[in-house]
């Protein structure tokens, strides 16, 4: 009786693994499924602060690293975005990478890995505390 029960309950185990297993979704095209998301990239948003690195949203499909979500759903290569537009003084930097700040121009902020794309101030300059881009040797000396 007690091999009958083993037996019973592992069936029951094994049964419940591999229903879990087929219980995902199906994704797209150059996305995964992902228990632990936060937010993806999408090509309206380009330029916003990249999200948290928690946990905030329930299991979904998500684009792939490197890829964002166009307008019709689709997970397309970040290289394919829309051209961006961009404020006056500033250029569209698909990785945006690193920007020089007036207020600390020793330590620019980065973000590793290419994790957002961006408007950003151009070669040479920095953004400013009204948050335009000045010629960097135009940026206020710090008193000491």
């Amino acid at each position: 009786m007690t091999a009958f029960l083993t037996l019973v309950s592992l069936t029951v185990f094994t049964f419940g693994l591999l229903t879990s297993a087929t219980d995902y979704p199906k994704c797209g095209k150059n996305e995964s499924f992902n228990t632990c998301t936060d937010c993806e990239f999408n090509c309206k948003e380009i330029g916003v602060l990249p999200c948290p690195a928690s946990c905030t949203v329930s299991s979904a499909c998500r684009c792939n690293s490197g890829y964002a979500r166009d307008d019709s759903g689709k997970c397309i290569p970040r290289k394919e975005y829309p051209a961006q537009k961009c404020p006056e003084g500033e250029v569209f930097d698909i990785c945006g990478g690193c920007e020089l700040q007036c207020r600390d121009l020793k330590n620019p902020f980065c973000v590793p890995n290419c994790e957002w794309s961006s408007c950003k101030c151009p070669k040479g300059f920095a953004r400013g505390e009204d948050r335009k881009c000045v010629k960097v040797e135009d940026c206020p000396k710090k008193s000491k």
